[in-house]
């Protein structure tokens, strides 16, 4: 009787440790269940971005989005020196899109790619998303969706310059 009692034992806790690990697969997503873009949807609540760019003809961007969305600009030498001067503050509507491109490419988890020599163009990037920072310098195209993030945020600050200084339409 006694080693019946302990069959049925063993088969219970055999059981629950299958059940257990059963649940468990099912419950841990698969790399089919990995969303395409990364991080979470919505923005976070304090976001900035620092991007420094250098081309291979000798001109110079550094852009910087606060925390607070402030967004500020310079070229040339000040770039080289990074300078900030604030232009504009951002919509949450361009916020928004700041961080959909963000995300699209998974920016805060890019990878440092500077090995070798630019062909066009080096960029050096810096993204928080409050208290995580992340940052990375890469070559031309080698990590995809820093010329987009760069060109998003250097239309920003020319739409509020050009306007501003009377340049062309603005929008």
């Amino acid at each position: 009787m006694m080693q019946h009692t302990n069959l049925h034992l063993r088969i219970a806790v055999v059981s629950l440790l299958f059940l257990s690990v059963g649940i468990g697969c099912a419950s841990t997503p698969t790399m089919q269940d990995e969303p395409t873009t990364a991080g979470p949807a919505a923005r976070p609540a304090r976001l900035s971005v620092e991007l420094y760019t250098a081309w291979k003809d000798h001109r110079y961007t550094y852009i910087k989005l606060t925390d607070k969305g402030v967004l500020g600009y310079t070229g040339g030498r000040d770039a080289t020196q990074r300078v900030f001067k604030p232009i504009t503050t951002l919509s949450d509507a361009q916020l928004d899109a700041v961080w959909a491109v963000i995300r699209k490419y998974n920016l805060t988890e890019a990878k440092d790619t500077m090995f070798g020599t630019a062909e066009r163009v080096t960029y050096q990037a810096s993204i928080s998303t409050g208290g995580l920072g992340h940052n990375f310098r890469t070559t031309d195209d080698k990590v995809p969706g820093v010329k987009e993030l760069h060109d998003l945020l250097f239309g920003y600050q020319a739409d509020v310059q050009f306007k501003v200084q009377g340049i062309g339409g603005g929008k």
